[in-house]
């Protein structure tokens, strides 16, 4: 069975705990030691792209996605869900 809205949220929290050094391989055995499923590659790619963003808080792809592609044309800074990070 693949990873749920909370697995995905749990693994951002520990890779942005972790100040965006952990592997895929080191988030999952983390999430699996948590009670939780591990994430896809797919998954450790939108974590990437959330930090670029400046996401402080899991969004799922395709919202987020969705939320991209709103702001596009706009000549207003891209201001993410929940603010920026840091």
């Amino acid at each position: 069975m693949s990873a749920g809205y909370r697995d995905a949220a749990a693994g951002w929290e520990i890779y942005k705990s972790s100040g965006f050094t952990l592997t895929l391989a080191q988030i999952n055995d983390i999430l699996r030691s948590q009670g939780h499923r591990p994430i896809a590659p797919r998954t450790f790619d939108h974590y990437q792209r959330l930090r670029r963003e400046g996401v402080p808080s899991y969004v799922p792809i395709n919202q987020f996605d969705v939320d991209l592609s709103r702001h596009r044309g706009s000549k207003q800074p891209f201001m993410p869900p929940g603010g920026q990070l840091g």
